[in-house]
This record gives C-alpha cells, sequence and structure tokens, in this order.
C-alpha cells in the first residue's frame, strides 16, 4: 500500500508540475507581449524580465494552482484506469477508499499552497512588480528625452527639453503639447522642470516650475501663468492597459482588506462588496483545490478508455464550468443581486456534492462509464 501511494503521488506530482510550468509560462509569456511597448528599445537586462516573470506569476498561480491539482489527479487515474490497473488492485482486495490516500493529500496540499499564495505571494508580488516596472519606465522616460529632440513616445504628448540630466531628471527650457482632451490644445512653456516618480501610487509626473499655460479652443484662446505644475503620464497606454494607481481588492493584503472593509462598512456600496467578496475568494479558492481534487477521482475512473489528449480537454471542460459557475456568482455579488457572504460557495457546495456522490458509487461497484452510455446512445440514435 505505502509503495502504490508512493507511486501514484510522484505521477500524480510529475503532471502537475508539467501543467503549471507550461500553462504559467503561456500566460506569462502573452502578458509580457502586452507590455512590449514598455520593453522595445530599453537596456532590459534578461534578470530583470525573470524579476517581471516572478512577480507576475502568483496573480496567475491562483487559478492555474486548482486547476491543475484537479488535472494531474485525473489524468494519472485515467491512464491507470484505462490501462486496467484499478481492476487489478480491486482483485487484490483494494477498494476506492484506499486509493484515496494519494488525491487526498496531494489535494491539502494544493490548497495549502493556492493559500499561500493567495494570501502573501499575491499582493507581495503585485508590489514588487509595481516597483520594477516604475523603474523600467523611469529609465525608458529618461533615455527618451534626449536634449534638443522632440518626444512623442508618450500617448497625446509632444516633449521638448533644450538641456536634460539624466542623473537628477532636470529639464531647461522645457515645451509642451498636451493633445489628450477634444477640442483642446494645450501648450506649456516653462524654463526649467523636472520628472517626479511615485512608485508607491504607480503614477509619474513631469512638474515645471514659473512657466505658462496656453489653452487654445475653437472658441477661445487662453493663457495663464503659474510657478509649479503636474502634468500627469498616463502610464495605462504604456502598460497595455495595465494600471498602476490605485490597488484594485484582488492586490490587496489581508491587512489592507480588513481596513477598507472597517473604512467603507458604513456605506455597503459596491466598493464594499467587492472587498467582501475579495475576503470571501482568498478562501474559496483554496478550498476548491480539494473539491475539484477529489472529484477527478470518479471522474477518471467514469471515463475510461478516453486517451489522455481527450481527457485533458474535457477535464479543462469541468473546470471551465466551475469557473463560469465562479464567475457568475461574482457578478451576482458584486451587483447586489446575491448576498456576498454566501454567493461564491455555491459552486464549491455544487461540485462537492457530485464529488460526494462519485465515490458513493465507486465505493457500491456502480461507476458510471460516460464513454460507454455515449457510445450506446450513438448506436440507439443510428439505430
Amino acid at each position: 500500500m505505502k509503495i502504490l501511494i508512493k507511486e501514484n503521488t510522484k505521477e500524480i506530482f510529475l503532471i502537475f508540475c508539467i501543467c503549471i510550468f507550461s500553462i504559467l509560462s503561456l500566460l506569462l509569456i502573452g502578458r509580457v507581449l502586452q507590455l512590449k511597448d514598455l520593453f522595445i528599445g530599453q537596456s532590459v537586462t534578461f534578470f530583470d524580465l525573470l524579476k517581471v516573470f516572478i512577480f507576475l506569476s502568483p496573480a496567475f498561480l491562483i487559478l492555474l494552482i486548482p486547476v491543475s491539482c484537479m488535472l494531474s489527479i485525473f489524468l494519472c487515474y485515467l491512464r491507470m484506469a484505462t490501462d486496467r490497473e484499478l481492476i487489478a488492485l480491486q482483485s487484490a482486495g483494494l477498494s476506492i477508499k484506499e486509493l484515496l490516500s494519494s488525491p487526498l493529500c496531494f489535494s491539502i496540499f494544493c490548497a495549502g499552497l493556492t493559500a499561500l499564495v493567495s494570501f502573501y505571494a499575491l499582493p507581495s508580488g503585485m508590489d514588487r512588480f509595481r516597483q520594477v516596472t516604475m523603474d523600467i519606465i523611469r529609465s525608458k522616460t529618461q533615455l527618451v528625452l534626449k536634449p534638443g529632440v522632440f518626444c512623442t513616445d508618450f500617448p497625446g504628448l509632444t516633449l521638448f527639453a533644450q538641456k536634460v540630466d539624466p542623473g537628477q531628471a532636470r529639464l531647461t527650457n522645457v515645451f509642451v503639447e498636451d493633445a489628450t482632451k477634444k477640442h483642446v490644445i494645450v501648450t506649456i512653456l516653462a524654463p526649467e522642470g523636472s520628472l517626479i516618480t511615485d512608485s508607491r501610487r504607480g503614477e509619474m509626473y513631469f512638474t515645471l516650475y514659473n512657466g505658462q499655460i496656453y489653452q487654445q479652443t475653437s472658441e477661445d484662446f487662453s493663457v495663464i501663468s503659474f510657478s509649479r505644475y503636474n502634468l500627469r503620464l498616463d502610464l495605462s497606454k504604456i502598460l497595455g492597459g495595465f494600471k498602476l494607481d490605485d490597488k484594485r481588492p484582488g492586490e490587496m493584503s489581508w491587512q489592507e482588506l480588513k481596513q477598507a472593509r472597517k473604512k467603507l462598512a458604513y456605506k455597503k456600496n459596491e466598493d464594499y462588496r467587492k472587498i467582501i467578496m475579495e475576503m470571501h475568494k482568498r478562501f474559496v479558492l483554496p478550498l476548491s483545490c480539494l473539491v475539484l481534487g477529489l472529484l477527478a477521482l470518479p471522474l477518471g475512473l467514469s471515463l475510461e478508455g478516453v486517451g489522455r489528449q481527450y481527457g485533458v480537454v474535457l477535464a479543462l471542460v469541468f473546470f471551465l464550468i466551475y469557473y463560469a459557475m465562479f464567475s457568475v456568482a461574482y457578478s451576482l455579488g458584486e451587483t447586489g443581486k446575491f448576498s456576498a457572504h454566501v454567493c461564491l460557495w455555491i459552486p464549491n457546495f455544487i461540485f462537492t456534492f457530485f464529488a460526494v456522490f462519485g465515490y458513493y458509487l465507486c465505493s457500491k461497484g456502480r461507476e458510471i462509464s460516460l464513454l460507454q452510455r455515449l457510445r450506446l446512445r450513438i448506436r440507439e440514435s443510428k439505430g
């Protein structure tokens, strides 16, 4: 029995690692391609890209771990059922209850790993990602601002500085044309300026001193003098829609979520519901590893004879059904149509029922062969 548990766990863990690394690599490459405008033309080292990959990983792992847990257990027992190994084990006196040890332990391991990512790695990783991204943006801005050259790399802005001090980010004789607003052309002239980066809030400003603003519309023209003027850069356009300004609930630490809940408790608005949903999500997704992992064993037994390539597709279909239910529940709770304290738990309860029902049938020797029933339906329809 110890040998069986050891070999099963080894096979499940191997498939799990393959699923995690293959799917995670594809998702991270897709995200980096969205940020290609940020990296092109920069002296970005391999170490910088590696840091971006590592810090972005927790945002994907929180969903990848449950699906990989389900896939690995499902494919392991699907292979055993197809190769008739389960029949041999059952003929030797082993029951479904004794086969439960490996998937149960591995599901608990995945649940703990997901909880670790959800409570600690995700908020920390997003903070580090913001910091690294702001450093790259700051270096990019200093590189594109060449003395005596018009810069049009930032959407809607034309920048010019007669002199640029890259070390202190100081600018001399600055010209800025702001065309980000419709039907309004704003031209700013200032004898000096500087580049200020707020990595905590994910914002960047051109700060200009002792200049004038020339604002022209189709109807009038105005001139305004200023002693200090901040021009905020729209970093979301540079980052392919990814926002670095205010933290979303999914990027907050547990302590920040508790503070936000306390702050919004009297309002009971959409922002408050998002906070509540996120707090429940931190528990629901780790437990989904346990639910989906335990469902995978009877599901693998019921699809005996299906090839691995089709098995992967079928397992992903079941996970997509779970995720669709999770997304619908999240939308209902976010809009206030359903209790934010209950809705996210509904998919787990439903899939737990099917997992327990599947184990009950298997323990009674009444496995449902879905493939055999499908073939029977096809024959009946042809007949």
